[in-house]
């Protein structure tokens, strides 16, 4: 997986959160990263038409699982894939798609394949699409929340946030979850005690032993981010895997 990646400041305050952070608003700048591939622009205005067609499938699941991890199609020309997490509300994640899509095509309007992450307060979703059914773009997003630091140490923030990325793999890659989620909390010195939440995703028909190495290496980035330098929360977001912590319970928003 490439390691190229944008970092990218984000308000996800573990003090104060703005609960009206409605996913129907606009989310701002330092909310979203997109990727556009080197591999050529499409050649017509109907692939492009084909591009929009796609999009508007998206619009029209009926349940969060069709939102996570499926790829669409029309006429077999053009394929798009959304992601969210599979234990939010469908309005939730339809609202975040329909926040992605315009910004994923204003930012890569004509190239053959793109790939846009919007992240929020308390979800986030990936919109990808592509002439091919097998993508190229495996860039990291970077989120992570601005000042204050945490207050805890930096050597055991890591140790908490290792321990928890384990745990969250463990049930993430059981044979028995379809849904390629998990989700978790467990307490750290620091040097008192704090509780982190976790969460972490691989997107369905993924191979076990990729959606393992996604996992250990979206891992990495988090402590190259955000846990070595005392971040309140961090999330890490590729095509296949995801990774967030925070030091509230963003499912309770």
């Amino acid at each position: 997986m490439e390691t190229t990646s944008l970092i990218l400041l984000m308000l996800l305050q573990a003090i104060i959160i703005d609960i009206n952070l409605a996913i129907a608003q606009k989310p701002i700048p330092t909310q979203q990263f997109f990727k556009c591939s080197n591999n050529g622009n499409f050649s017509s205005d109907n692939l492009l038409k084909d591009r929009d067609q796609t999009f508007n499938l998206l619009f029209m699941q009926d349940d969060v699982g069709s939102y996570t991890g499926w790829d669409l199609q029309t006429k077999g020309v053009v394929w798009t894939r959304s992601v969210c997490p599979s234990n939010i509300k469908l309005e939730d994640c339809r609202g975040c798609v329909k926040n992605t899509v315009p910004y994923l095509n204003k930012n890569c309007p004509k190239q053959k394949e793109g790939m846009a992450w919007t992240a929020l307060t308390k979800l986030y979703c990936m919109v990808h699409y592509a002439d091919s059914p097998d993508p190229t773009i495996f860039d990291w997003a970077i989120f992570y929340s601005p000042p204050p630091l945490t207050p805890a140490n930096a050597g055991e923030l890591e140790k908490g946030v290792n321990n928890l990325a384990n745990k969250l793999k463990e049930i993430t890659t059981a044979v028995n979850n379809q849904q390629r989620y998990g989700f978790w909390s467990m307490s750290y010195n620091a040097p008192s005690s704090k509780i982190l939440w976790g969460s972490m995703q691989c997107i369905n028909g993924l191979p076990d032993t990729t959606c393992k190495k996604c996992l250990s290496d979206a891992t990495n980035e988090m402590h190259k981010c955000c846990s070595r330098v005392r971040k309140h929360s961090g999330m890490i977001l590729s095509y296949n895997c995801q990774f967030w912590y925070a030091h509230y319970n963003f499912r309770l928003l």
